[in-house]
C-alpha cells in the first residue's frame, strides 16, 4: 500500500510533467495561447489547466496578458536561458585551457558548475599516464563533497550558504567527508582566506586529492570551478603550490575572456 508521502510525491511529479507539457506548447509560430487552446491541445480539464497556468504565472514562467487573457512564456525562462548560455560560453572558453593545464600538470583537469544544490562536471581532460583518475562529464554530486563543489559554495553569499546548510542532510560517504554544518562553515572560511579548496577522497574510496579555484564573471561572482585530480601517491607540498598557481592562472585567463 502506497504511503501518503509516496502518493504526494507521485502527484507532484505528475503536476510537474503537466506543467512541462503546457510550456512545451509555446513556439515561434505560437508565442501566445489562450486557456481554451491549451485545454484543446493538452486534453487537460479546464480547471487543471487554469491551476497549472496560475502556478506558472506566479513563478514567472508564464505571463498573462491582462487585456487579452492570453498566455506567453515568462521572464524567468530568460533567466534560465541566460544561465545555460553562460555555462556553454564558460565551457567553450575553458576547454583549451584545461588541455594546457593537463599538459603542464599531467593530471586530470575538470570544469564544474553549480546546478541547484549540486555541482555538475561540465567537462574534463584526462591525464596521459596510466594511473589517471576518471571524472565523467555530467557527473553530479552534492556541493559539500569535493574541492570543486566547495569552491562553488564558497562563492555564494552568506544568506545563500545559510539556506543551503539549512536544507542539506550531510552524509558521511568516506572518512574525510564533511559531515556537519559547522565543519562546512569552517571549511568555507578557510577557502575564502586561502583562495583555493583542497579535499581528499571525500566522494569515493579512490586515494585522490583534488584542488580547485573559482572562475569569476565580470561582477566578481563565481560562475564555475576549475580543478585538478591527483593520486595521493603523486601529491606533495611542492605539487600543491605549483598546482594551485597554475589553476589560478588558468582561471584568471578564463575569467578575463568571459568578460569580453
Amino acid at each position: 500500500m502506497a504511503t501518503p508521502a509516496k502518493v504526494k510525491s507521485a502527484d507532484s511529479l505528475k503536476s510537474f510533467e503537466k506543467a512541462i507539457d503546457v510550456l512545451s506548447l509555446f513556439a515561434l509560430n505560437k508565442p501566445e495561447l489562450g486557456l481554451a487552446e491549451i485545454v484543446a491541445l493538452t486534453g487537460l480539464p479546464k480547471s487543471t489547466a487554469f491551476r497549472i497556468l496560475n502556478s506558472l504565472a506566479q513563478s514567472r514562467l508564464c505571463d498573462k496578458d491582462p487585456i487579452t487573457g492570453r498566455y506567453s512564456l515568462g521572464i524567468a525562462l530568460l533567466h534560465f536561458a541566460d544561465i545555460r548560455k553562460r555555462q556553454a560560453k564558460v565551457r567553450d572558453i575553458a576547454v583549451p585551457i584545461l588541455r594546457l593545464l593537463r599538459t603542464h600538470l599531467d593530471e586530470t583537469v575538470v570544469l564544474a558548475v553549480r546546478v541547484g544544490d549540486d555541482r555538475v562536471q561540465l567537462d574534463r581532460v584526462e591525464a596521459h599516464h596510466p594511473l589517471y583518475l576518471n571524472a565523467e562529464v555530467g557527473m553530479r554530486a552534492p556541493l559539500y563533497l569535493g574541492a570543486t563543489g566547495l569552491i562553488l559554495l564558497a562563492g555564494l553569499t552568506p544568506a545563500q550558504v545559510n539556506g543551503y546548510v539549512a536544507r542539506t542532510r550531510f552524509e558521511r560517504r568516506q572518512r574525510n567527508t564533511i559531515a556537519s554544518a559547522e565543519q562546512l562553515e569552517c571549511e568555507i572560511a578557510l577557502i575564502k582566506k586561502a583562495g583555493f579548496a583542497e579535499s581528499r577522497s571525500e566522494l569515493s574510496e579512490t586515494h585522490c586529492t583534488s584542488l580547485a579555484v573559482p572562475i569569476l564573471d565580470d561582477k566578481g561572482e563565481t560562475v564555475a570551478a576549475l580543478g585538478a585530480l591527483i593520486a595521493d601517491s603523486r601529491f606533495t607540498a611542492q605539487f600543491r603550490r605549483r598546482g594551485v598557481q597554475l589553476l589560478q592562472e588558468g582561471a584568471q585567463k578564463i575569467s578575463a575572456r568571459l568578460t569580453k
